[in-house]
């Protein structure tokens, strides 16, 4: 009995893709945790990255994007899959969130910053209720007055705001 349900239990596993891990801590020479791996992109600022350690879920630092089921969150999707899906991805982060994602800053190609460039591209908001970056801060104001991707729209709704509307 106890075989057969170790049985399904690895089964299931396999068929979801194996298990989320939280990724072991390795630190750069600048004291900053960091790990790569392919990526697999879940929505406007969430993705897998899978590594010799597992898979392990990354919620990108700095930005939110518009929710799935948002106006523009399938195109957020879109654009980072794009960008980085399937792809080589250095992550480097500092803590977990209470859902166990590293919050991390994505990199791809020859050090190109996958957060700003959702930023650049309108598809994502700088979360200023956890960043304070001027430099972003300056970008989505161009891009705001430009009106690039969700700033296209008359009034868009940021995600903080629409997840509250949900609950």
């Amino acid at each position: 009995m106890k075989k057969n349900l170790l049985l399904c239990l690895v089964l299931v596993a396999l068929v979801l893709g194996g298990c989320v891990t939280p990724p072991t801590p390795k630190m750069n020479v600048a004291g900053v945790k960091e790990f790569t791996g392919k990526a697999q992109v879940v929505d406007g600022d969430t993705i897998f990255v899978r590594d010799a350690d597992g898979r392990h879920k990354v919620r990108l630092a700095s930005i939110d994007a518009p929710e799935l089921k948002q106006p523009f969150g399938p195109e957020a999707k879109v654009y980072l899959v794009k960008k980085i899906d399937g792809k080589d991805v250095r992550v480097t982060w500092t803590m977990l969130d209470k859902y166990g994602r590293a919050i991390g800053n994505v990199y791809y190609g020859s050090n190109q910053w996958a957060n700003i460039e959702m930023v650049a591209g309108g598809y994502a908001w700088q979360y200023t209720a956890y960043s304070n970056d001027p430099n972003m801060a300056k970008l989505e104001a161009v891009v705001k007055a430009r009106k690039l991707g969700l700033w296209s729209q008359p009034n868009p709704v940021p995600p903080w705001e629409f997840r509250k509307q949900k609950d």
